[in-house]
């Protein structure tokens, strides 16, 4: 049944209001293209439609201010179309394309002789007009209209092909049918780099604070024409798009577009920034009037690739000012990292479980008898402990709250079968992304990391005595723990250095201890051989605390299947006068053992299973905490054998005496 001519004129009205086009009186349904008016000043003419009304109704139109382009239009007619209307309606959509692009060459071949006319008949734009001094810029190449400044769209061979005007207050349009797409206005002259930029205020400030070349694109949406067109005519130049920041749009269109246009040349960006900005600050012409053009100068010039990184710069005066926040007072700071080192077998492992029986439970903190407020969550990550046998036990033992305690496990797979995933270790190089998750959806109070040498990632990729390896680690570890207020204590062992400071003990980079706002050490009573003294090493935040004092306890868990050995942490009353350095000299560790005879044991331990280079073995001693002097005398000791190849890039490699033959010799082998 053939629709009814009033039903689809009305639908097609609809339509043409929709786009904010007038619809003419009457709408004619002829197959040809009309021209109409658009809503709003200087409308008149500046739309067009296309209307049959034959077999299945179609057609098009256009608000040629508007920016969207043209919009084909079917009626609905209430069902799905036959293969045959189909291809009619393929059929005629191409007969209005090839009527629409004949209209619109015929609407800029007019606007282009109408420009012409106007612009031979201008006059020079006067120094004073009323934009130009507002936006405190100069007339590069504009022409005046009655009162309005006339800007020309050129295209690449400097034809005109239409007009910008530009009133005293600043309101802008263009002339009616003229081409924009693809078309720009250029100040300044050619050079190896030039910009493009939205509208001629924020070119010409760019030009006059830089020097260089600008061109006008005069909207988002035309600067990716003009980089294309502008890329093409100059193939080696840098060209630097410059965006406005369109800060309060949703989308941000200016910075979307511009990064678009960039990319699409593999050009740079450039977004202006700016200081204590005001809302309606958004281009390089605002910032050029409240910063001046130095400010705008540096920017351009340190335009990066639009995917490249950038630095954020944070102004201090943006900064509100907040108090240090305590888990325990003067001690571990929530939203920040601190160490806890020592040697192994004196207790660091039961000290963070007394810390989350603390934590978990709401309870008082030790000796200094502070409250540690709401309980809360304590994540676990540990390399060394199992948690069935050893880290359970010893948090009921300390009176956790197991609820609130868990440990971080193992990272796996996105495969959907949990019988095909793939599991690996966590590590903070790559899974970082993957703890701050776990913080969102559990927050933590404190997460323990023990030991966190461990978790830095492949030792091919981080070496833990290199200060920027360290850092590039531990930075954003530093960000997490702030972002999430959680006070992140790692363990750390350390090193058999005699001789050396407490600081210089903690094994690995300075840049351990330099990214910790707090280090503790736990070392052996040189009184007392049970207990243990817990004292500062450093403390960036808080004065200077007096170190504690416990002992290491042995007590019993119960379960279902009977008591479980373990031991827990006693507190003891009194304070401990004594700084980190006094408290590694003369007792402890070395008093027990002998450097040499750990090396050796190491030694053994290693080459257990055969031969290994020398370098292999000397980089696992060091991260041992055992010093190259100390491996040798223990080689020297054990009649370690070395050998090495003939060929220049044959290094050493070690072996047990017996193993290959030899008793504690050096000697060549061919390679």
């Amino acid at each position: 049944m053939p629709q009814d001519p009033h039903q689809t004129i009305s639908q097609f009205r609809a339509a043409l209001e929709s786009r904010a086009i007038i619809p003419p009186d009457p709408i004619l349904g002829d197959g040809q293209i009309h021209r109409c008016d658009a809503d709003g000043k200087h409308g008149r003419g500046d739309a067009a439609y296309i209307l049959h009304l034959d077999g299945i109704p179609a057609g098009g139109f256009q608000n040629h201010r508007d920016g969207i382009g043209w919009e084909n239009w079917r009626a609905n007619v209430g069902r799905t179309l036959t293969p045959d209307e189909e291809r009619a309606h393929h059929k005629r959509l191409k007969a209005m394309l090839a009527a629409r692009r004949a209209d619109e060459q015929q609407r800029h071949d007019h606007a282009r002789q109408r420009a012409a006319d106007l612009w031979d008949s201008a006059p020079p734009a006067p120094h004073d007009h009323p934009y130009l001094i507002k936006k405190a810029v100069g007339g590069h190449d504009l022409r005046t209209y009655k009162t309005a400044l006339m800007v020309p769209i050129r295209d690449v061979q400097g034809v005109l092909l239409s007009l910008q005007f530009i009133g005293p207050d600043g309101k802008k349009r263009f002339l009616s049918g003229g081409q924009k797409q693809g078309g720009f206005h250029w100040i300044g002259e050619s050079a190896e780099t030039f910009c493009i930029a939205e509208g001629y205020a924020t070119a010409a400030s760019i030009h006059e604070a830089t020097g260089y070349p600008v061109a006008v694109a005069f909207d988002a949406g035309n600067l990716e024409p003009v980089a294309k067109v502008l890329r093409a005519r100059h193939p080696k130049a840098r060209l630097i798009v410059c965006a406005d920041d369109d800060h309060q749009t949703p989308g941000n269109p200016g910075v979307t577009q511009a990064t678009a246009a960039a990319k699409a040349v593999h050009g740079v960006l450039a977004v202006p920034e700016f200081r204590n900005r005001p809302e309606w600050a958004t281009d390089f012409n605002d910032l050029a009037r409240l910063s001046g053009p130095m400010a705008v100068a540096v920017q351009i010039d340190t335009a990066a690739e639009p995917d490249g990184e950038t630095l954020e710069i944070i102004e201090l005066a943006d900064v509100i000012p907040e108090p240090v926040r305590w888990l325990w007072p003067g001690r571990f700071a929530l939203g920040k990292l601190s160490l806890v080192a020592g040697y192994p077998g004196l207790g660091k492992s039961q000290f963070t479980a007394s810390l989350a029986a603390v934590v978990t439970t709401g309870g008082t903190w030790p000796v200094t008898g502070e409250a540690a407020g709401a309980p809360g969550d304590v994540l676990f990550l540990s390399a060394e402990d199992d948690p069935a046998d050893t880290i359970r036990p010893r948090l009921e033992a300390a009176g956790a709250d197991l609820r609130r305690c868990r440990i971080m496990g193992s990272v796996r797979g996105a495969q959907a079968s949990p019988a095909r995933q793939k599991r690996r270790c966590f590590n903070l190089l790559d899974d970082l992304p993957n703890l701050e998750r776990a913080l969102k959806r559990q927050p933590a109070r404190l997460v323990v990391i023990d030991p966190l040498s461990a978790y830095m990632g492949d030792s091919r990729r981080v070496d833990t005595h290199k200060t920027s390896d360290v850092r590039s680690v531990l930075a954003p570890l530093v960000e997490l723990a702030s972002a999430n207020r959680a006070a992140v204590v790692g363990i750390f062992h350390l090193n058999k250095r005699e001789g050396s400071s407490a600081m210089d003990r903690i094994n690995g980079s300075g840049a351990f201890v330099a990214a910790a706002r707090a280090v503790w050490l736990i070392a052996k009573d040189k009184e007392e051989k049970a207990a243990r003294v817990f004292v500062q090493v450093k403390n960036n935040l808080a004065a200077d605390q007096d170190g504690l004092k416990f002992e290491i306890r042995p007590c019993d868990v119960r379960t279902a299947d009977g008591d479980i050995p373990t031991s827990c942490l006693s507190w003891r009353p009194e304070r401990v006068n004594i700084d980190a350095d006094e408290a590694l000299v003369g007792g402890g560790w070395n008093e027990r053992r002998n450097v040499v005879e750990d090396a050796g044991q190491f030694l053994e331990r290693f080459l257990s299973t055969g031969r290994h280079p020398a370098t292999d073995i000397l980089n696992a001693a060091s991260a041992a905490g055992l010093s190259e002097k100390s491996v040798y005398r223990a080689k020297k000791n054990l009649r370690i054998t070395a050998t090495k190849g003939k060929g220049n890039r044959q290094g050493w490699v070690w072996s047990l005496p017996n193993k290959d033959g030899q008793d504690g010799q050096d000697t060549h082998i061919d390679a």
